[in-house]
């Protein structure tokens, strides 16, 4: 006597799945993440090799970029507010939790 699966049902003497997945996976289209890559590219594209560039989501989404000096901080604050049609706004300086020798410029990111 043959018992089914659960989920399956008989068909003569063997199992048959109930159900078939897709095996060809369905494209999602990701408009919010192809934006925000856009954008970390274009920052990339003028920070220094070493800095690091995040985006960071508490109350409102903003972009920060860790770098080693002030003088790298000032240059970026000339280039940012530009960029992207001025996504980039109100750009404060602060320090990098854990990195006493990294220095952070944090910018708002608005549509």
């Amino acid at each position: 006597m043959t018992v089914p699966m659960p989920g399956t049902t008989t068909g003569g003497a063997t199992a048959q799945p109930a159900t078939v997945a897709s095996l060809v996976p369905v494209e999602r289209q990701t408009p919010i993440n192809d934006e925000l890559a856009a954008l970390r590219d274009l920052v990339i594209g003028i920070c220094p090799r070493d800095a690091t560039v995040a985006f960071v989501f508490t109350d409102r989404l903003r972009l920060t970029i860790d770098v080693r000096t002030a003088e790298e901080i000032a240059a970026l604050e000339t280039l940012l507010p530009g960029m992207a049609g001025g996504v980039l706004c109100r750009l404060t300086r602060g320090a990098t939790p854990g990195h006493s020798f990294r220095r952070r410029l944090t910018a708002d990111v608005e549509r």
